[in-house]
Formats: structure tokens, sequence, C-alpha cells
């Protein structure tokens, strides 16, 4: 994944200067995260665009479309952890977004991102399937920020 590259996040707020993790809803595809998009027409359908700008490193990342096995060290080891803390089991072979979702249904997603925060995960992404996925506000890739200091830049472009 290339984080050089240019993202988008639509708002009702006219001109943001930070985005927090404490606005998100729990009701969103993959839960309380900051969601940008590569795609400005995506980002346009919920409101004012803004230009983000990211800071991070790609391993500290989780693909939510590869099974735990194919993820980079650090979040294998991430995702173990996080199993391990709750004291449940996991598929290693399983798509990531269905075994972390799984965790999430009982402890709910903030309490999950929270701690994959701690585990140094700042971002989950992946494309939506299904329904999920059908219209145009949702198609593509998004991404979810789950720490908000690896935004370096929000710029109002439209």
């Amino acid at each position: 994944m290339d984080i050089s590259s240019d993202f988008y996040h639509g708002s009702k707020e006219y001109r943001l200067n930070s985005i927090s993790r404490d606005f998100a809803t729990c009701c969103a595809a993959f839960g309380p995260v900051i969601y940008l998009s590569s795609e400005y027409r995506v980002a346009e359908c919920y409101g004012n665009v803004h230009l983000i700008k990211l800071l991070g490193d790609p391993e500290k990342t989780i693909d939510y479309n590869k099974p735990i096995s194919s993820q980079t060290r650090h979040a294998r080891n991430a995702i173990h952890s996080l199993f391990m803390n709750f004291k449940w089991d996991y598929d290693c072979s399983e798509n990531s977004r269905d075994e972390v979702e799984r965790l999430g249904r009982v402890y709910g997603m903030k309490t999950i991102f929270d701690c994959l925060y701690t585990l140094n995960i700042w971002m989950v992404y992946g494309k939506l399937t299904g329904i999920e996925g059908s219209g145009l506000r949702d198609r593509g890739i998004q991404y979810g920020i789950i720490d908000s200091r690896r935004i370096s830049s929000v710029l109002l472009i439209t």
C-alpha cells in the first residue's frame, strides 16, 4: 500500500483543521474509524471534500481482504496479541476482517480498535463486498484510520 498517495475525506463540516476518531460512528462498515477513500467522487458523496496526507509505516496496517497469515509480520503479531488479550482462538487462514469483527461483535469495535491502537496498528483497509460496496458512496477500497496522529495534513478542496 502506498501511503504517499492522495486520500480524500468527505464531511458535512466545511473546514476541518483536524480529524479525530472521537467523532466516528460505530455503525459504519468497519466501525468507529476515520474513513478515507482514494477516490474523490466517493468522498464527495459524504459532503465537503478534504485532501488528506498520511504519515505512517505501511507495515503497521491491516489489509482486511487478506487472510491473517498473509499480513505483514507486525500486523500478524498485533492480531495474535489482540486475540490472546481476549483469550480467543482465531484461524489465521481466514479473512482478517471476518476474524477481527467476530471479536468486535462480542466486545465492540471501539474496544477492538483501541486495543489495535495500543499494538501500533494505525489503519485498516479493504474493499467492501456484496451489497455493502454496491453504491457510489462505498465503492473502491475504504481506508479506516485508527490513529489520527498519522494524518499529517487536512486541506479543504471543495
